[in-house]
């Protein structure tokens, strides 16, 4: 159980012709370097994924009449959204389009792998995506930003629209999704619960002088708590019984428990593993297989907090699910 817890082209051919006068110009793709033709796959493969994402996150199925060619005031971040959505903040958009004369404002929208950057005028957008699209963005690790133009028109409707919920998840097999699992109220419950346990853990760890006191330990960008059993993230299955915060689940999270037995019928286990995911602002998710040799056929996840776009996709297949 687990709980807070997306062909190389060919080489050229050498014209071995002797006649250079009268010898066929080599197309711009053929006068590529192999390091150029690399650096363009990989950009072709980013600009692809970006597109498809913010398609999947509108439920349209292109992007035609949805953007503007001509320079506009506002700028749509193809790939840059809120949170785990792409791992912008409005102070992180902001140093990356502030430095740019005639700029506005940021927008972001919860849940939504896109963002807006807005100018005075047209050809002052213009100047912060010609220097912007398509380039790597020191502020966000060097991330490649996608942009395009929007007119007034289809910026409210992009920033006011809340498309229709997909029932893909219904029809994934071995997949349930139960929208409102819990209330806002338990929500917060569980978060305060949640913290409470870390203020007792610092109170210990000051009592005893044990920094092992304190169980949260940092992996990558997030930071992770077990209890029952502490999971590896080198080996992939259990780890050391020290690691866990607790051998025991919780009481906080037993009352949920009969719940979910409710919510997914096939899950009859008892479970006898809790880890905490918490992700700092910022921090994205990114792909991953939950491991399942440490554990039985059913994993349960509880998100919290701060809405969260996830796509699912099966090992192997280039469609999302």
């Amino acid at each position: 159980m687990s709980s807070p817890d997306l062909h190389e082209a060919p080489f050229a051919a050498l014209d071995l012709s002797s006649d250079s006068e009268h010898s066929t110009p080599q197309s711009d793709s053929e006068a590529l370097s192999r390091r150029e033709r690399k650096a363009q796959f990989r950009l072709n493969k980013h600009r692809t994924d970006a597109y498809a994402a913010f398609l999947r996150s509108e439920n349209l199925q292109s992007t035609a009449h949805l953007f503007d060619p001509r320079p506009r005031k506002t700028l749509c971040i193809i790939n840059l959204g809120l949170g785990a959505a792409g791992c912008a903040t409005s102070s992180r958009l902001e140093q990356v389009f502030s430095a740019f004369a005639g700029f506005e404002r940021v927008v972001l929208k919860h849940n939504k792998p896109f963002s807006f950057a807005r100018f005075r005028s047209g050809d002052e957008a213009k100047v912060a995506y010609d220097a912007v699209h398509e380039k790597p963005c020191d502020v966000f690790g060097g991330k490649l930003l996608f942009i395009e133009y929007l007119t007034h028109v289809q910026f409210a409707r992009l920033a006011d629209h809340e498309p229709q919920s997909s029932q893909v998840l219904d029809e994934s097999r071995g997949l349930f999704y139960v929208p409102d699992f819990i209330t806002k109220s338990e929500e917060q419950m569980i978060m305060q619960s949640i913290r409470d346990d870390e203020e007792r853990e610092l109170r210990m760890r000051g009592i005893q002088n044990d920094a092992q006191s304190d169980k949260w330990f940092r992996i990558q960008d997030r930071f992770v708590k077990h209890y029952g059993h502490s999971f590896d993230y080198h080996t992939k299955h259990v780890g050391d019984a020290s690691l866990a915060a607790s051998l025991e689940l919780p009481a906080w999270i037993r009352p949920y428990i009969e719940r979910i037995r409710s919510a997914v019928p096939s899950h009859t286990c008892q479970p006898d593993q809790l880890t905490i995911q918490r992700y700092p602002p910022g921090s994205g998710i990114a792909f991953h297989a939950d491991s399942h040799t440490a554990f039985t056929d059913t994993l349960v996840i509880v998100s919290l907090g701060t809405p969260v776009q996830m796509d699912f996709r099966k090992p192997g297949a280039d469609c999302f699910t």
